[in-house]
């Protein structure tokens, strides 16, 4: 398996397990202290944390059958850099 693929898929499972974790927070444990703005946020960078995930997992797989394409690797790359920016910085 490629290191980008390997790469990718890790960072992806990590980053939908996190998804889970605090959107099951959010329902939760959040939803009686945060208002109705903050939670809104919350649940949009959520929804997107597992859309851009999952697209991350796409390309890993890609990744297995075009191990030298650099267009891969930079929309992957880009990828998990939105997911760190946008989702982190709403979350925080």
């Amino acid at each position: 398996m490629p290191q980008s693929a390997r790469v990718f898929g890790v960072i992806a499972g990590a980053s939908l397990a996190i998804a889970t974790a605090v959107g099951a927070l959010a329902s939760h444990a959040l939803s009686g202290t945060l208002d109705a703005r903050a939670l809104a946020s919350l649940q949009t960078a959520n929804a997107y944390q597992f859309y851009h995930s999952l697209g991350l997992l796409g390309i890993a797989a890609l990744c297995v059958s075009r191990p030298d394409s650099r267009w891969l690797a930079a929309a992957g790359g880009l990828i998990a850099a939105g997911l760190v920016l946008f989702c982190g910085s709403v979350y925080a």
